[in-house]
């Protein structure tokens, strides 16, 4: 999952039930204008616990100050505040859900 910025990426990983956090490195492309910019790498800044086993979906709120994640075998979805500045996450509370797999985040007006 992207962050709405472009400057941070977040990986599940099952096996660990972890969350990645991952600075994107960009760079200019040699002899380009300074408008050409290439990703250069990944910086891992944290790996936090998702609080659950086997994260499946994450999903970042369209403001990117909230993130959920939903787990497939402890039947649950946890929540995260998302610090935007440097891209690290802090757990918050957790939800019992029935076979929890897939989660997304819409408004309100989306429904119906």
């Amino acid at each position: 999952v992207w962050s709405p910025d472009g400057k941070f990426v977040y990986a599940a990983a099952r096996l660990h039930n972890s969350i990645s956090v991952f600075e994107v490195q960009f760079s200019t492309a040699e002899g380009a204008s300074s408008e050409v910019v290439e990703i250069e790498g990944l910086k891992l800044l944290q790996r936090v616990s998702t609080n659950g086993l086997t994260p499946r979906c994450l999903s970042l709120s369209e403001c990117g100050n909230f993130m959920l994640v939903a787990h497939q075998h402890s039947h649950d979805i946890s929540s995260f505040q998302r610090n935007a500045s440097d891209g690290t996450m802090e757990f918050i509370d957790r939800l019992m859900v029935p076979n929890a797999a897939c989660i997304k985040l819409i408004r309100s007006s989306q429904i119906g």
